[in-house]
C-alpha cells in the first residue's frame, strides 16, 4: 500500500472512528443499523453485505471483533475475500 492510499485509509477509518463515538447509528424497524463509511461510501452493514455478496452475520461478527481485536480495519472487516481463518 503506497504513501497515498495509507493517508487516505487513515482518514477512512477516523471518519467510521468517529461516528461510531458519536452515535451516529440511524433507527430502522426499531432498532440501530450499523453504518460503515468506506471509499466515500457509506452504507449499513446489511447494505455492504448485499454488495459485496457476504452474508450479513460475517460482516456483524467482522464488525464487532473490529472493535475488540488490534489489526482488524475497515478495509479488513469489508474484504470479501478474506481467508476462513480469521484469527490471524
Amino acid at each position: 500500500m503506497g504513501k497515498d492510499e495509507q493517508s487516505i485509509m487513515d482518514k477512512v477509518l477516523l471518519a467510521a472512528y468517529e461516528e461510531r463515538i458519536k452515535g451516529m447509528c440511524k433507527k430502522k424497524k426499531g432498532s440501530k443499523a450499523i453504518l460503515l463509511s468506506y471509499a466515500g461510501e457509506t452504507m449499513t452493514l446489511k447494505e455492504w453485505a448485499e454488495y459485496l455478496g457476504l452474508k450479513y452475520d460475517t460482516l456483524r461478527l467482522r464488525y464487532y471483533r473490529s472493535r475488540n481485536q488490534p489489526g482488524w480495519t475497515i478495509s479488513r472487516v469489508l474484504n470479501p475475500k478474506l481467508e476462513r481463518n480469521m484469527n490471524k
